[in-house]
């Protein structure tokens, strides 16, 4: 969804990492959601579970930083 078409009353909010790890990451358990990330504007992005969201991102932190996030 496009934050400018279907979601023009909402705004972005900043999270920490600990934030998301604790809140977004057991809301997405929970509920069994898929993870659509890299979508602009109107190009489509990737649609992952939280298994591979998640390996993907400690990879990248751990390029960055050196850690394992999730």
């Amino acid at each position: 969804m496009s934050a400018v078409k279907q979601w023009p009353d909402y705004s972005p909010k900043a999270i920490t990492l600990v934030g998301f790890k604790n809140d977004v990451i057991e809301l997405i358990e929970q509920n069994t959601c898929l993870i659509h990330v890299f979508s602009v504007d109107s190009k489509a992005g990737l649609v992952v579970n939280l298994k591979e969201f998640a390996r993907d991102m400690s990879d990248e932190f751990g390029k960055i930083l050196n850690i394992t996030c999730f």
